[in-house]
């Protein structure tokens, strides 16, 4: 049975409009002597047994729509654990480890940190904002100049040197609490700076002459995105696509001014093939499904299984536990969207495109349920952020192994297909078009597009553009 129930913002205008009738009912029965005619207590009668009976209906209402609600949820979170789905809070939410193991994050803080109180970092992060791209060989020699005597500031060296520790690290966990998530979002957020400002450092040490170094850098970056795949949030796996993306377009600069080497082109393409963002991605999802239940267990007091502790319910405000059975319908259903999206996530991107579709237009799971609509979007949303770095990176692996191929035989292949089983075990297809990478050699040059590579360069092409015209303006 599905419910058409009303949003949690009508429930409280509900709520709220019966509280004033009953107040209302109330003031007129206590004053009812006050009518000199037989008609006008009749009316207040007539009134006050309306009243009455919206209450009685809205009682009952209240508990099909606890009893009914609770069975929806059940039956998705049944559903979802035959499916192999872990949705035990210890485990998809595991406790921060102590600070002398092996988690990479603490490494990771302290650079945060000395980011914040450094004049020199500040002034080359504030740089960055000016530029378009993080190869430096692209800036005005004045910024270039800078850019080079701030690298070697005392507080930098220390940031790089606290990022390669992290980096050897097996793992990064930065918890995401429930109650104040600020901290943690704020030092996932500050990720993306330090990679940027890795992406400096690989391009100046590649200017001066010192390339295998800087590929030493991009590959510390790749081994702490892999890190972050166990942080069990969907934010950390977008802000690790947002750093690999950083790190792939400073790999690329480096690769077309320099060349790269047999032995970092391996090294770089063996950490490629260790990154996996769909597994990160799932693993995501299932953080936000236990998310969001603590979202909703914190509108109720009392349990949902009472012979476990798994999913104790967390009391809430008072005037909230007249409402929460209406949240149930919307909760059941981003279960059921959630377990549909991660099936999706299993399968490749431009093979299921259709049925991706169907999912966004999914009217009936919508209505009355904002909660099921917006994370809809969302999650959409993300699928196509880690198609497309799937389409760079799969791209970035055809490049490493290009140049180990040239760096072997002399001269780029020309068929893609001279790469496997030699280089790669098998040559990728575009995970967006699910068609093969074009491919293009010309006079000892190479070049790799696909549907999003395409669209990305388009982008830039007009970025800069938009970029030249603002700064004739000024």
């Amino acid at each position: 049975m599905n419910l058409p129930l009303l949003s949690p913002g009508m429930c409280i205008i509900v709520v709220v409009c019966l509280c004033m009738m009953v107040a209302v009912a109330a003031t007129l029965y206590l004053t009812g002597h006050k009518f000199k005619t037989q008609k006008g207590g009749k009316r207040l009668t007539i009134f006050a047994l309306s009243v009455f009976g919206l209450v009685v209906v809205y009682i009952l209402f209240y508990t099909i729509a606890n009893f009914i609600g609770r069975a929806q949820v059940e039956s998705r979170l049944a559903e979802m654990r035959t499916q192999g789905i872990s949705l035990d809070k210890e485990a998809v939410l595991p406790g921060m480890p102590k600070p002398d193991s092996d988690n990479g994050v603490y490494s990771y803080k302290a650079a945060f940190q000395l980011m914040k109180g450094s004049a020199a970092c500040k002034t080359l992060l504030d740089m960055l904002q000016e530029q378009l791209t993080c190869n430096i060989t692209q800036w005005p020699e004045q910024s270039r100049n800078t850019a080079g005597r701030l690298l070697k500031n005392q507080d930098i060296e220390q940031i790089l040197r606290l990022f390669h520790w992290g980096a050897e690290k097996p793992y990064a966990v930065c918890r995401r609490d429930f109650i104040d998530s600020t901290d943690s979002l704020s030092e996932l957020r500050a990720l993306r700076e330090l990679f940027r400002l890795i992406s400096i450092k690989s391009s100046s040490d590649g200017l001066n002459g010192k390339p295998d170094t800087a590929y030493s850098f991009i590959l510390d970056g790749f081994k702490a995105i892999k890190q972050f795949e166990s942080e069990p949030f969907l934010i950390s796996q977008l802000v690790n696509i947002a750093c690999a993306d950083i790190n792939l377009d400073a790999m690329n600069a480096l690769i077309s001014c320099y060349g790269i080497s047999s032995r970092s082109a391996g090294q770089l393409l063996s950490e490629l093939d260790r990154i996996d963002f769909k597994k990160g991605l799932s693993n995501g999802m299932r953080g936000e499904i236990i998310l969001s239940g603590e979202i909703i267990r914190k509108l109720m007091e009392e349990h949902w299984q009472k012979d476990t502790d798994t999913w104790k319910l967390i009391p809430g405000p008072k005037f909230l536990n007249m409402i929460w059975p209406f949240f149930y319908q919307d909760y059941a259903n981003c279960l059921a969207q959630m377990n549909r999206i991660i099936d999706l996530n299993s399968k490749p991107y431009w093979a299921v495109q259709n049925n991706v579709k169907e999912l966004e237009n999914d009217e009936k799971s919508f209505n009355y349920n904002f909660m099921t609509k917006n994370l809809t979007i969302g999650l959409v949303s993300a699928r196509t952020k880690v198609a497309r770095i799937e389409s760079e990176i799969d791209a970035a692996k055809l490049t490493l192994a290009l140049h180990i191929y040239k760096n072997q035989n002399g001269a780029f292949p020309d068929k893609l297909e001279q790469l496997a089983p030699g280089i790669l075990k098998e040559i990728p297809v575009d995970p967006i078009s699910g068609k093969p990478f074009e491919y293009q050699k010309t006079e000892g040059k190479f070049t790799l597009s696909s549907v999003w590579l395409k669209e990305k360069a388009e982008r830039f092409r007009q970025n800069a553009e938009l970029h030249k015209r603002s700064k004739i303006g000024k």
